[in-house]
C-alpha cells in the first residue's frame, strides 16, 4: 500500500510478550500512581534499505481513569539499532475503585515501539 503522499507504507509487525524481565517496586509511589519505567530495546530490525533506526516507545495506558486512557511518548533515540530511553513515567490510576479492578482484568498496557 501507500499513503496518501504515494510513499510507501512502513513495514508494521505487532508482538506480545507475556512476561516481564525486570521488576522493581518502588516505595515512594503513591497509591493513586502507576510508574512504568522504558529503559531500552535491543536489536530493532531496521527497515530495508537502513543500517540503523531513530525510534520511541509509546505506552497507552487504558486503567487511568474510568472510560479514558492515558498515552505517554519516550523521547526519540536516532541512529541505533539498541536504543537506551531511561525514561519514567507515573500515570494517575483510580486503584481503589471498583471499575478500576475490571478494567485491570480486561484491558492490557500496551507498549509500541515506533521507527523511522
Amino acid at each position: 500500500g501507500k499513503n496518501c503522499k504515494g510513499m510507501p507504507l512502513p513495514e508494521f509487525s505487532k508482538e506480545t510478550y507475556t512476561h516481564l524481565k525486570e521488576i522493581h517496586f518502588r516505595s515512594r509511589i503513591q497509591p493513586e500512581e502507576l510508574e512504568i519505567a522504558i529503559v531500552s530495546a535491543t536489536n530493532i530490525k531496521p527497515p530495508s534499505g537502513s543500517v540503523t533506526v531513530d525510534s520511541y516507545v509509546s505506552v497507552t495506558c487504558p486503567f487511568v481513569a474510568p472510560g479514558d486512557a492515558q498515552t505517554w511518548k519516550t523521547h526519540k533515540v536516532s541512529s541505533t539499532n539498541s536504543p537506551v530511553y531511561k525514561e519514567i513515567h507515573r500515570f494517575k490510576i483510580e486503584r481503589g475503585k471498583r471499575t478500576f479492578l475490571k478494567a485491570i482484568e480486561r484491558k492490557k498496557i500496551s507498549f509500541e515501539l515506533f521507527q523511522s
